[in-house]
């Protein structure tokens, strides 16, 4: 991010730090961790849900918005009555976020 200008936008998503503790506490973290894992890959890197501010502020990026699984279900996987119609994986989150 060092190379990145004033105002410049990123967009990234990452596993929560307790996907990599094994704490089995979303949806879908039991076979997300196997599909990895049959595929000979490791994750070594997570956030803490509530740290992403903190991490965004060692790189002078500001949060614009995130989004996660339920939020993204409510977007694009729910029908005209709000009913959740599709699932998404729980252990990721989506971050915007913009250079300062």
């Amino acid at each position: 991010m060092e190379y990145a200008g004033k105002g410049s936008w990123i967009v990234f998503d990452f596993i929560y730090a307790s996907v990599l503790r094994k704490e089995g506490i979303y949806y879908g973290e039991k076979g997300v961790a196997q599909t990895i894992s049959s595929a000979n890959e490791q994750w070594h890197f997570g956030i803490e849900k509530a740290e992403v501010k903190q991490f965004l502020d060692k790189f002078a990026m500001k949060p614009i918005d995130q989004k996660e699984a339920k939020d993204l279900e409510l977007e694009y996987f729910s029908d005209t009555n709000g009913q959740i119609i599709g699932r998404v994986n729980g252990t990721h989150c989506l971050v915007t976020s913009e250079k300062q």
